[in-house]
């Protein structure tokens, strides 16, 4: 891959990780993600059109999982939002040939439903709301 090329990635993945802080909305988020070996957690909030990060994020972890995760290896992003509540609302994300690709609530709760390294069913998560996540348009 020529410096050209990782450019053009870099910057599909800087238009990922802005429409997925626009589709959060105002308020508090956790962003996490992965894409082959990489994966990272950002804390950030959104108020109107700015998205702070919280102290100690690193958007350049995020930025290079979601560079991996727009080639062919793909990824996946989740989402999440805490209410006013106490619950919180989960939104996910497959990346694949470089779109993202909504996750529906029954997809999401069944993936939180197992654990990965036993494959044995665990219960949900207390509190968690796990819906259907928007579409995200990524130009390119």
């Amino acid at each position: 891959m020529d410096s050209r090329q990782f450019r053009e990635l870099e910057q599909r993945a800087k238009v990922l990780l802005d429409a997925l802080f626009d589709a959060a909305g105002d308020g508090c988020h956790v962003l996490t993600g992965g894409g082959g070996p990489l994966s990272f957690s950002l804390h950030f909030h959104n108020q109107g059109t700015v998205t702070h990060l919280s102290v100690g994020a690193e958007l350049e972890d995020a930025l290079m999982t979601a560079t991996f995760a727009v080639t062919e290896a793909g990824g996946a992003f989740i989402l999440r939002t805490p209410r006013d509540d106490g619950t919180a609302r989960l939104w996910g994300w497959r990346i694949s040939d470089g779109d993202a690709k909504p996750l529906t609530s029954l997809w999401l709760r069944n993936a939180y439903a197992v654990d990965h390294e036993t494959g044995d069913l665990i219960p949900p998560e207390p509190r968690a709301c796990y819906e259907d996540a928007p579409c995200l348009h990524l130009s390119r």
